[in-house]
């Protein structure tokens, strides 16, 4: 399996707008139109399950991209996690895969989606078990979409 170089950088922070205000005056970035997504995050170390109502946007000029994302109440997108880079996002070709050889390797799942039949969306890594750093992995075939979102800068294609 080969993995892709990371192609962004995910920041969480306590507020979207101020964030994507002071990038852009530091780097000469712009950003795209905010993005709104309702999804499931699964902690499997604790069988925990937390709806999350996510905001969150990416600098047009990359990559690497800056991908702002607007901090919520919880453990895993919440306070702790705030005013830091949460994790780096990597492109796969099989996400199933990529998590069965991050688990032989030693690094554990802290987060992970499924579709409503149970199949693997995206995983995160365990910042513990890679020197601190949170690896988010991605499926290859979000790609397209994901890149016509940065081109027109329209949410409806981040799906």
């Amino acid at each position: 399996m080969t993995i892709c170089p990371f192609f962004h950088i995910g920041i969480l922070v306590p507020d979207l707008e101020e964030a994507q205000d002071k990038f852009a005056r530091l780097f000469g970035i712009s950003f795209t139109n905010v993005a709104s997504a309702e999804y499931e995050i699964i902690r499997p170390e604790s069988g925990t399950r937390l709806r999350r109502s996510s905001r969150m946007c990416y600098s047009a000029e990359g990559p690497p991209y800056y991908e702002l994302m607007q901090a919520d109440s919880s453990d895993f997108f919440g306070p702790p996690e705030t005013m830091r880079i949460h994790h780096v996002g990597l492109w796969t070709s099989d996400v199933g895969r990529a998590q069965q050889r991050a688990g032989e390797i030693g690094l554990r799942t802290d987060a992970e989606t499924r579709d409503p039949v149970g199949r693997l969306g995206v995983f995160f890594t365990n910042p513990q078990d890679a020197y601190g750093i949170r690896f988010e992995f991605l499926p290859e075939a979000k790609r397209a979409g994901f890149e016509k979102f940065i081109a027109s800068r329209d949410p409806r294609y981040l799906t």
